[in-house]
């Protein structure tokens, strides 16, 4: 299932235990995701949000994740303006699919600073935004804008305006806020593909001492699964079309190897041609011709059309004939060996592709 305004909800819910921890971290492992490292109660936490259009969720996480070297910009960003800031509340609107983390800068009691950062879980439109107290974007990840068709500004300097909500709103029943708002929820897996989670669903969960974490450490757990897989498959798939287009070109390699071959394997003609050719020169009345027509002495005397180019005389010809039986015959062996050569390359990398297509993880296609 996807991460719907449910699994949103009861998540933050969850994360309400995390409201006065301060953010003393904060990572971009890639174009879509951030971490927050928190600590509070004399315990340090990682919160991740994700705006991938696949994967887009929030959540505690205790995976390990790599970071580049080089923060990027909207990284340098959220350090330069909220890092050291504690969580003075975190909330979503009914069930939408928005993240509200209100942050709160309290060096100087007297004038506290407080900035909102705004994680946005809608697919291709997920966004991450930073917001001052009055609600005037400081800046965000992706950048819209209403002139170039989108449905509202996102960029520096403007207003920020929530997205229009759904038109139906399941928590004005109270009946349905209540059960929702009252149940303990978990996920439980579905289907799995390649020993790896493919989908869940929600199920009550009737654990009495349930971790006020279970749910998001849960859902961290089944996104890591199915990331790392994905980042294999992609990572093999990428590797192994590189590998796949190098074999095709050393089959081509094959293939004009072969043909040179089979010019190679009538060299023999062509130093007969030169042969009966210089034998009859005398014969050879006329120097524009385009054939002759000879007694071939290997072949009981049987005639034999040999083609000649009209521009050279029958003696120059003959030369050409003798040249390229040189030629051939010393492509031969160099053509011989080429050829074993490809066979032993091509025969390395099918034994690559098989190595690649039985590969289980990064590390197997790495090695």
């Amino acid at each position: 299932m996807s991460f719907d305004g449910i699994v949103t909800k009861k998540v933050v819910d969850e994360l309400k235990n995390i409201i006065g921890y301060k953010i003393d971290k904060i990572y971009q492992p890639d174009k879509n995701t951030l971490i927050l490292g928190l600590y509070g109660n004399s315990t340090s936490l990682a919160l991740l949000a994700c705006i991938s259009s696949n994967n887009y969720r929030i959540h505690l996480t205790t995976h390990v994740w790599k970071n580049p070297a080089i923060a990027p910009n909207f990284c340098m960003l959220l350090r330069k303006h909220i890092l050291g800031y504690k969580i003075k509340n975190i909330y979503t609107n009914g069930l939408e699919r928005i993240v509200f983390i209100e942050l709160e800068n309290l060096e100087n009691p007297d004038k506290p600073i407080n900035k909102t950062l705004i994680v946005e879980l809608m697919g291709k439109h997920s966004n991450f935004i930073l917001t001052d107290k009055s609600g005037i974007i400081i800046d965000s990840l992706r950048h819209t804008s209403t002139e170039e068709n989108a449905l509202r500004d996102i960029y520096p300097t403007a207003r920020y305006i929530s997205p229009k909500p759904s038109n139906y709103n399941l928590l004005e029943n109270s009946q349905n806020a209540s059960l929702i708002d009252e149940t303990n929820l978990s996920i439980k897996i579905t289907s799995y593909k390649n020993d790896v989670p493919k989908d869940y669903v929600l199920v009550v969960d009737n654990d009495s001492v349930a971790s006020p974490f279970k749910l998001n450490f849960a859902l961290d757990d089944f996104y890591f699964s199915k990331e790392t897989n994905e980042l294999f498959i992609n990572y093999r798939n990428a590797i192994l079309n590189l590998i796949l287009a190098t074999l095709k070109k050393y089959e081509k390699r094959l293939s004009n190897i072969d043909n040179k071959l089979t010019e190679c394997a009538d060299r023999d003609k062509f130093k007969l041609y030169g042969e009966l050719i210089t034998a009859n020169l005398y014969r050879i009345s006329s120097s524009n011709l385009s054939s002759i027509s000879v007694e071939n002495y290997y072949d009981n005397n049987n005639l034999i059309e040999i083609p000649l180019d009209k521009k050279y005389s029958p003696s120059y010809n003959a030369k050409r004939y003798f040249k390229k039986y040189s030629k051939l015959k010393s492509a031969l062996e160099i053509v011989g060996a080429q050829k074993q050569e490809t066979i032993e390359d091509i025969k390395y990398i099918e034994s690559i592709v098989y190595e690649l297509e039985n590969a289980k993880t990064v590390e197997d296609v790495q090695e």
